[in-house]
Formats: structure tokens, sequence, C-alpha cells
């Protein structure tokens, strides 16, 4: 047994650590979950910079005696208590929403009943799993419990390393409504009537907003007639929304619902094929003018297409073709051939249009000799416009030995600028930089010189471009 004496000079060396007044030291204790935070009143400072003295009536243990005989008094450890899980709360009763004394003629009828008016305070209801031939369940979608789907016994491996953000709605919630169903054999008469017993109460917070809910925003059969009809018009998706919330003011759907529907839509007119035969169909159905080319792995490197009327167009007004790729290309990276005709009134229309793989001889050679074939042999174009493509010029030759090919206006413009601007056009506004950076006596004198010289020059510029 110590000394009393010696305890009494061992208390004097104990260090009271109260972390309620040291946020450093209460921050990591709570991250650790070995100690919980108290709310306690300021304590007097004692001789020691830094520490508080403990309040008696706080319970504390005492550690063992550290290698310089002192010792850390820190708080005993309570357990925290759990916050109350949303099923063991139970929230007011609607019954009053929907007890009544009706009657109605089918069980549909009942079920829309009861489905409306859950709407009307927030509340999705779909039919029950006890529902029978003659009664009928209306619980809340939230009731029942979560099951997995997968076999008993067995860990279930996903294809990949994705985990599912989402989580089940069911929460076992005790709403459930019964319609019974009586027919009278006597009358014959058959009617759907409320089962007084119900339980009109939920076990989770009623939903502030039903927009966007899974069920409540889906599109309706008449809806989605609407939609086809917009769909096909091209009509952008956020004014398809907009005409239907015009039309419907209780309509929660969001565009994501019109992005499904349109899908849905376009799955049902490709029946199963592919992007590449839903083309192919459309182009025979409607009489195009379709020539394709493929490669040894039976994909397609060259794809020519016309239009009926563009075809008997081109055999009207077969004098001038203008032909020209685009720039840009799809995203298989295939350039397209526009090929262009003009009427006696200089009026332009289409004549075809040809994707290539690529803008060599080769493939130029393939595509006008298909545009060939839209012509008679004694009404062959005896003009054809282009830019500065030597590969098309290169093929035109070969192709159309008669016609004769002219270079664009455009593109002659260009080079005419690009080559007489420096000669008819040499003064630029950079060098007058350099002369502000002259003296004052010389400076003034080039200004003048130069500004008279520069208008010069845009006058000749203005009347060689008009002209």
């Amino acid at each position: 047994m110590d000394d009393p004496g010696e305890a009494s000079s061992r208390k004097s060396d104990i260090i009271h650590v109260n972390y309620n007044n040291d946020p450093y030291l209460a921050d990591f204790l709570d991250y650790e979950n070995d100690f919980i935070q108290t709310s306690t009143q300021p304590q007097a400072k004692s001789q020691y910079d830094g520490f508080y003295e403990p309040n008696p009536d706080d319970e504390y243990i005492m550690e063992e005696p550290s290698a310089d005989n002192t010792q850390i008094m820190v708080y005993e450890p309570q357990p925290m208590h759990e916050q109350p899980s949303a099923v063991n709360t139970i929230y007011e009763d609607n019954r009053d929403n929907f007890q009544n004394d009706l009657r109605w003629g089918s069980k549909e009828e009942a079920k829309t009943w009861a489905y409306e008016h859950g709407l009307l305070i927030n509340c999705v209801l779909v039919t029950g799993k006890q529902s029978r031939w003659n009664r009928v369940e209306m619980v809340c979608e939230r009731s029942g419990k979560d099951v997995d789907k997968h076999k008993k016994g067995s860990v279930y491996v996903g294809k990949t390393g994705r985990k599912d953000k989402t989580k089940t709605k069911k929460r076992e919630c005790p709403f459930k409504i019964v319609f019974n169903y009586i027919e009278e054999e006597n009358e014959g008469e058959k009617y759907c009537t409320m089962n007084k017993k119900m339980d009109c109460r939920h076990n989770h917070p009623p939903a502030l907003d039903l927009h966007g809910h899974a069920r409540v925003a889906r599109i309706k059969d008449h809806e989605m007639v609407k939609i086809d009809k917009m769909y096909k018009a091209r009509m952008p998706p956020i004014k398809i929304l907009s005409m239907l919330k015009v039309d419907d003011l209780q309509n929660k759907s969001t565009l994501r619902n019109i992005y499904n529907a349109k899908s849905t839509l376009r799955n049902k007119e490709l029946q199963g094929r592919v992007v590449m035969q839903q083309l192919m169909w459309l182009a025979g159905n409607n009489n195009y003018m379709v020539q394709k080319e493929v490669d040894e792995f039976g994909q397609v490197t060259h794809l020519f297409l016309a239009q009926p009327d563009c075809v008997k167009l081109a055999q009207c007004f077969p004098q001038v073709l203008i032909m020209d790729c685009t720039y840009k290309k799809n995203k298989y990276e295939m350039p397209l051939l526009n090929i262009v005709g003009h009427t006696s009134t200089k009026a332009p229309f289409t004549v075809a249009f040809c994707l290539l793989r690529d803008e060599l001889k080769e493939s130029y050679v393939w595509a006008l000799e298909q545009c060939k074939l839209m012509f008679r042999e004694d009404a062959l174009p005896k003009v054809i416009v282009t830019d500065q493509e030597s590969a098309l010029m290169y093929t035109i030759g070969k192709v159309f030995p008669d016609a004769h090919n002219f270079l664009c206006t455009f593109h002659i413009g260009n080079n005419v600028r690009k080559k007489c601007q420096p000669i008819i056009q040499p003064l630029k506004m950079k060098e007058l930089e350099d002369i502000k950076s002259l003296p004052d006596g010389i400076r003034e004198k080039k200004k003048d010189k130069f500004m008279k010289d520069y208008d010069e020059n845009e006058r000749l510029w203005a009347c060689f471009v008009r002209e």
C-alpha cells in the first residue's frame, strides 16, 4: 500500500484533460469513435496553461502511471444512442381521404378511384399481392420486403466491378385499402364496395412532390400518340414536353421520359434491324436509287443514294453538275460527296449524295460511275464545276471525257485575292505602329504620307474586287 504522503504528491502531478475545451483533441476522439463529446460548463483554469480542472461529478478512469510519474484522466466512454429507423415511425392516419359508402361497377373503376385519390395527398398506390377474384387490395408502393432475386446460398458476382448505387423502395409500409367484389345471384348485379377495415397510415414521411416520380411520370397511351406525331415532325424534346404539360396541367413527366419515349418509338420502328439494314429498307420502300460497295470483311466502304424525283430532274436538266466533298466527316470518318444540278431557271437541286471511304481517285471513280448510270447515253453532263480537288478533276476526265471541268468562281476569287492583294494593297496597318515610334517632327510627316497611300490602295482594291 502506497504511503499517503507519496500519494498526495503524485496527485499534484496529475494532468487533467478536458477535451470539451480542446477542439483538436475532441475531433480526434470523435473520429476514432472511442469517446463522445458531452456539453459541460467552462471550468476554472488551473496552474497548468492550456488545461482545465475537471468537474468532480464527472466520471473518469485512471490509467497506469507513465514513466515521468504522471497520470492522464479522461472521460469514460458512453454508448451512443441510435436514431430510430424510418420503419418504426408511424405517421398520421389518412382514413378520411378514402373512407366512403360508394359503389363501383368493376374492379378497375375501384382501383382507378383509389389511385387518383392517393395522388391528391402525394401517395402512390398499387395493387397488392393479396388481391383475389372477390377482393381488390390497394397498398402503398413502399409496402412489402426487399426480396433477393438471386439463387439462395450462392454468391452473386457481377459482370463488371461497378456497384449499384440504387436501393429498394420497400419499407414494409402498413397502408392497405380493401375493396370487396360482390355478385348478387338474384338480381345479377356486380359491384365493388370499400371494406371498413383499413389501415391508412405510413411508416415513411410523405412525398413533397411527385414531379418525375417513376410511376406517376409515365407516358400514357394517348400521350405516346402525340409524341409519335411530334417526333416524326422533328420537334425538339423540350417542346414536346411543353406541349404535353399545356394539354395536361397535372402532367408530372420530365425530359428524361420524353427521351425514353423517343427511344421506344425508334426501336419499334427499327423492328430489330440495325442502322444500316434500316437505311436499306427505307431506301427500298421509297424507290431510292441505292448502290453500295463492301470490303472483304463485309463493311460498307461506299454508299450512293439518289431520290427518285431528283433522278427525274437530273434527266431533264443534265447539262451542268456541281460536285464537292464536305470538309466534315461522319462518325465512321467517311466524307460526303454532294452532287448538285441546275434547272433552266438556275434553281439548284440535289442530284445525289455519296459516302466515300476516302478522297482518292478510286473512290471518286466509283462515285462518278454510279452517277453516270442516272443519265442516258445521249444526254450526259456537258459542264462539271468543282474546286481544286486534283483527284476529282482527274476522275472527271476518265468517266466523263466529253465534259468540261470548270472551277468554282468562289475558289477562283480566293486564289486571285491571295495572289493579287499583296501587290495591289501592300500597305498594312502594322506599319503605322512603327511610325508612332519615330520622333515628333518626322512622325507627323510619315503618318500623313502613309494615310494618303493607304486610302489610295483601299480605293484601288475596292475597284478590283467589284470588277
